[in-house]
């Protein structure tokens, strides 16, 4: 998202980012994990998410 979002560019407002991050999100949410993007975008992916509640289990 950095590199598409954040770097090198100038939001005026505050909406304006706010939906260049959305449009962002939006994108990733319909990416095909099996195509070369999604598989490039999911190798970049280091954080260990998991639902709100659910147990703490290690990697």
């Amino acid at each position: 998202m950095r590199e598409r979002v954040m770097y090198n560019t100038y939001y005026e407002y505050f909406e304006d980012f706010k939906s260049a991050v959305m449009g962002f999100l939006e994108s990733v949410s319909i990416l095909d994990p099996d195509c070369p993007l999604g598989q490039a975008f999911a190798n970049r992916i280091r954080d260990k998410f998991r639902p709100i509640g659910a147990p703490i289990t290690d990697f």
